[in-house]
């Protein structure tokens, strides 16, 4: 509605919209590919040094580095059950990393047509019911949804502010 009183078209508001929301995102995925490759190195090192942690804590409850070997051969040699479990895992995982994009394609969809003819959907309701009534039942909609994304949001960014001082706390490098 803010570009349409600039007298930008309601569906090239939509599209700069739509445009603008998937240029956020991608910046989102692009500056955590570049954390993670920037700091892949340390990554590592953290991860060596956790195992080792992790040896030192089984012996000091008694697991020794023969007893774990003797594990690890043990699972290994039971393929079928291994292997089915990572199988399914693989499976799982590629059909979840396909449907997301779906799933968005589909979200962004919705949006761009609910940004551009929102108000021609209302317009056509309100032709068809009667005055209270479409009136009651538009009123009380759009009140929901945007109570529901006003909610949505307040609760999204507490959430990023509880990670990101959790993680100040903790020392993670951000």
């Amino acid at each position: 509605d803010g570009l349409q009183k600039l007298r930008v078209p309601r569906w090239l508001g939509a599209l700069l919209v739509t445009i603008g929301l998937l240029g956020v995102a991608a910046g989102t995925v692009l500056l955590v590919i570049w954390g993670l490759v920037d700091r892949a190195d340390e990554i590592v090192d953290q991860f060596e040094l956790a195992l080792v942690q992790i040896r030192e804590w089984l012996a000091q409850i008694g697991l020794s580095d023969e007893l774990a070997a003797r594990f690890r051969e043990q699972t290994a040699s039971s393929g079928d059950l291994a292997g089915g479990g990572v199988l399914s895992a693989i499976v799982g995982g590629l059909t979840g990393f396909t449907s997301f994009p779906i799933g968005a394609l589909i979200a962004i969809n919705i949006l761009f047509f609910m940004m551009k003819d929102a108000h021609s959907i209302a317009a056509w309701t309100r032709a068809r019911a009667s005055g209270v009534v479409a009136k009651t039942l538009l009123g009380d909609a759009s009140r929901t949804l945007r109570a529901y994304f006003r909610g949505r949001t307040v609760v999204g960014a507490a959430s990023t502010v509880t990670v990101y001082l959790g993680a100040l706390l903790l020392g993670v490098p951000l």
